[in-house]
């Protein structure tokens, strides 16, 4: 059950991030993106996942909304 659930949040998060979905393209094969994931999440400092995933794709912080 939990890897269906765990394949369920991945395919949402394909269909509807936009940066994930460039995470996908830019790391070609999801387990090396799953490697790197794991690694930025213990190093690297952030506040939501949207702002997770953009530094994972672009190397640096999301330009501020407000």
């Amino acid at each position: 059950m939990s890897m269906f659930l765990a394949f369920l949040v991945d395919q949402i998060q394909e269909i509807s991030c936009y940066t994930f979905k460039k995470l996908i393209e830019k790391y070609e094969q999801k387990s090396r993106l799953w490697k790197k994931l794991e690694s930025g999440f213990e190093f690297l400092e952030f506040s939501s996942w949207d702002q997770f995933y953009y530094r994972m794709c672009y190397n640096e912080m999301p330009p501020s909304s407000g």
